[in-house]
């Protein structure tokens, strides 16, 4: 449910952030992530499967908001370094 909600979140995600900006992109799939967690108090199947198709959605604005964040604070000499930095720190998880 969550990579199919993402597969289909990313055909509109640049869309939404071209729309709204990276800033409130970041926000919004932010806030999605807490409503899956949040999801974890009340044990609800239904409530599972909504929240999951909710984080894909997430998961597609946050990364789309990520990479427009970064390329808007980056000039064309530092733009290397700062994907580099990116990447490295987020699969560091």
């Amino acid at each position: 449910m969550l990579y199919a909600a993402y597969t289909i979140s990313n055909l509109f995600a640049p869309w939404v952030c071209y729309r709204i900006g990276s800033k409130w992109t970041l926000f919004v799939g932010s806030a999605l992530f807490t409503v899956y967690q949040a999801g974890f108090f009340m044990l609800n199947s239904y409530y599972y499967y909504i929240s999951q198709a909710l984080m894909g959605v997430g998961f597609a604005m946050y990364f789309c908001g990520q990479g427009l964040y970064m390329s808007e604070h980056s000039t064309r000499g530092s733009i290397s370094r700062n994907s580099t930095l990116v990447s490295a720190i987020s699969n560091c998880r």
